[in-house]
């Protein structure tokens, strides 16, 4: 109960034409396979770098150096006063230029919504 081997045609012989669309099919495989390799390197590459950037913020932060004893972490000095002022102060000045934006940009808001009521 022998099975009869399955009879296999011989290919034609291979045109010129088929040789170049096989060539350009294993080039284009070949890029394929140099792109998933240059993605994979990048990959792993970024996962090294996040790997690394874990490593280095698990390290125990250097500590400060010691105060002297009696010295609070905030200088109660004037200079520094008035650079918190200063600093207060600007702080004012973007907070009121930005709700002068605000309120310009809702204004205009207000007229497209009137025009496209209209319209």
């Amino acid at each position: 109960a022998r099975r009869a081997p399955i009879p296999t045609v011989a290919a034609p012989p291979a045109e010129p034409e088929d040789e170049l669309d096989l060539a350009s099919a294993a080039a284009e495989t070949a890029l394929a396979r140099y792109a998933r390799y240059k993605l994979l390197r990048a990959e792993r590459a970024g996962l090294q770098a996040k790997g690394d950037a874990f490593v280095s913020s698990r390290r125990p932060a250097p500590k400060p150096p010691p105060r002297a004893r009696g010295t609070s972490s905030l200088k109660s000095s004037g200079h520094d006063l008035e650079n918190l002022m200063a600093l207060y102060d600007a702080r004012e000045q973007r907070c009121a230029q930005y709700e002068a934006e605000w309120a310009a940009y809702a204004e205009k808001s207000r007229e497209f919504d009137d025009i496209c009521k209209k319209m």
